[in-house]
């Protein structure tokens, strides 16, 4: 075990208590969320893919942040690969369930990046709500911002949900090839990956197959400093 980040509070705001109502549902059997990941075998091998195909290779004892952790499965699954990770989120609910679930990690009710101060070798922001945009600029301020707690040869993991349209459905942004394309070239990611798909050819291929019928799919991108 180690050293927690410090102590923090939650602030009570209209988006803190929205998300402990829909964590709350969730412990009471409501699944609250479609795209998340709520299972911890998938999400080791959701982890997994993301590793592989963009080559991550850190050492053991490595320190992770899981940015909007939730219910702590990916921040779990971090620690089951070796590193020596902090789960954070601003709903108290789903801090508190994770701690209860998961004992490895380090959890703490705090919001990002402000009341995060410390420097990591890998941040892990899949799902988030904060990237819950269509404004390009509201991505460059957050890969600004985790550039700025990453530590030399760090990695920054950026996931997200869409079905290529471009357009905000059911107040989830489903990011367009545009956007996707700005991402890389504004922000300096290494992406779209459909980590399923090994291949940088079948990658291509699938995203526009998605795009064409509409479906959703999950997406990634990395940025190593």
């Amino acid at each position: 075990m180690y050293t927690e980040l410090g102590e923090g509070q939650c602030q009570m705001s209209d988006e803190h208590e929205h998300y402990n109502h829909q964590y709350s549902l969730h412990e009471r059997g409501e699944k609250i969320c479609q795209q998340s990941i709520h299972d911890l075998e998938k999400a080791r091998h959701r982890l997994s893919q993301v590793f592989k195909f963009f080559e991550v290779s850190l050492p053991t004892k490595s320190r992770a942040l899981d940015v909007g952790c939730g219910l702590g499965y990916y921040t779990e699954s971090l620690y089951q690969y070796g590193f020596l990770v902090t789960g954070v989120d601003t709903s108290k609910v789903a801090i508190e369930s994770s701690q209860q679930r998961f004992t490895g990690p380090c959890f703490r009710c705090a919001s990002y990046p402000v009341e995060i101060n410390d420097s990591f070798d890998l941040i892990w922001a899949v799902d988030l709500p904060m990237i819950n945009t269509l404004d390009i600029n509201g991505m460059k301020d957050f890969v600004a911002s985790s550039l700025q707690r990453l530590n030399k040869n760090g990695i920054l993991i950026i996931g997200w949900h869409t079905d290529f349209s471009g357009e905000m459905k059911g107040n989830w942004a489903h990011w367009d090839l545009n956007y996707l394309r700005n991402i890389r070239e504004m922000c300096g990611l290494h992406g779209p990956a459909i980590v399923q798909v090994r291949s940088n050819i079948l990658n291509f291929i699938s995203i526009h197959i998605c795009r064409v019928v509409g479906k959703s799919a999950p997406i990634f991108f990395a940025l190593k400093i």
